[in-house]
């Protein structure tokens, strides 16, 4: 399988290959099993800043592959890099505060003052198929999906990609 080489350009199309961990180097494949996505202009903000939970940007936080901030989200180098980022969130919640429910793990991804977290967390419940207050287990991938589903209105990413996201350290 041969390595592509990301770089940016000034058009409004980009070519982002999807990432993958091998041996704690980043490395981009050019394979189906990963996939491609072509990123435009028109493409949701989450997309585009590979970061599709729309993390908001803290100085302090410094998350593998942050690369910058477009004015309040984070702007990662990869989806692997803003999925991840999300994993780690959302076991933060499990771990720390013992946020174990779509309710609890929405509540707090996006709170009521900014967002409607009653939609957000029907919209969540309805793609993972599981009561709000039913513990999410081991559906961490199914959530993430779920969270990129309504945050972009699209869940782009395969399955793989989400994996190798929530396995990557």
């Amino acid at each position: 399988m041969g390595q592509l080489k990301l770089g940016f350009v000034t058009a409004a199309v980009i070519v982002v290959g999807y990432a993958m961990l091998n041996m704690s180097a980043l490395v981009v494949e050019d394979g189906p099993s990963l996939g491609l996505q072509e990123i435009t202009a028109d493409s949701p903000r989450g997309i585009r800043n590979s970061n599709p939970g729309n993390i908001e940007y803290q100085a302090a936080n410094k998350w593998q592959g942050q690369i910058g901030s477009d004015g309040r989200f984070s702007i990662f180098d990869s989806p692997v890099n803003g999925i991840r980022a999300m994993a780690k969130l959302i076991n933060n919640y499990r771990d720390t505060y013992g946020i174990n429910t779509i309710y609890g793990v929405i509540t707090r991804w996006a709170p009521v003052g900014e967002n409607n977290t009653k939609a957000y967390i029907a919209s969540v419940s309805r793609y993972m198929g599981i009561d709000p207050l039913a513990d999410i287990g081991d559906k961490l991938d199914l959530l993430i999906a779920a969270i990129i589903s309504h945050e972009n209105g699209q869940q782009p990413y395969s399955q793989n990609l989400i994996d190798a996201a929530i396995q990557a350290k």
